[in-house]
């Protein structure tokens, strides 16, 4: 018996510290776009955390109003993906670096590949995360990155190719100022992703 106890309090205590280190390519906006198999506006509406039958992983499946679809064809009113991590009762899985969309959240996503159960479904984790958040100040809803930077800008062709690490968002992405005064709004974003697409 005692022995059976130590064994499940080193399994918890391998399941609570990270699981991956993230290494993540830096792309461009342009490259995210192309290589997405689905990129869509959403809003997030439920969030359940599963584990499979004969698996220590567990996962957090996320729904999602599909609202607008930029690509992929996609034509059902809503969508499932699973990330991997979560909490389940006394069990935990952490991985660096992902974060999942909450409950309530609205955003434009860039999905490798639906169909596939991934670590995280986001090209590019990060660089494939946009929010939109209403701005009173500004009276308008923006775009954001997803760790809350506000868009001012997408530069089209921005270099591809470089190599290095992502540091949470897609070379081409503008979040200062310049010349434009307020950040692009969904609309705005929407149209020039679409003018990428190859």
């Amino acid at each position: 018996m005692l022995k059976n106890r130590f064994s499940w309090l080193a399994l918890l205590w391998l399941l609570t510290i990270p699981l991956y280190a993230s290494s993540i390519k830096s792309m461009s906006v342009e490259e995210v776009a192309n290589n997405a198999a689905l990129i869509f506006e959403g809003r997030v509406t439920a969030s359940r955390v599963v584990q499979q039958p004969g698996s220590r992983a567990i996962h957090t499946l996320i729904r999602f109003e599909v609202l607008d679809v930029l690509k992929g064809g996609y034509a059902e009113p809503s969508i499932e993906l699973s990330f991997l991590g979560g909490s389940m009762g006394e069990v935990s899985m952490h991985v660096t670096d992902l974060h999942r969309p909450k409950v309530g959240e609205r955003g434009i996503y860039f999905v490798e590949n639906p169909a596939r159960s991934q670590v995280n479904p986001f090209y590019g984790w990060d660089q494939g995360h946009y929010k939109l958040k209403y701005q009173p100040d500004l009276g308008q809803m923006s775009v954001l990155t997803q760790g809350g930077k506000a868009i001012y800008s997408l530069q089209s062709k921005a270099a591809t190719g470089v190599s290095g690490l992502s540091h949470g968002v897609a070379r081409g992405v503008g979040t200062s100022a310049g010349a434009a005064d307020k950040p692009l709004t969904p609309a705005e974003f929407k149209q020039q992703i679409r003018g990428m697409l190859q």
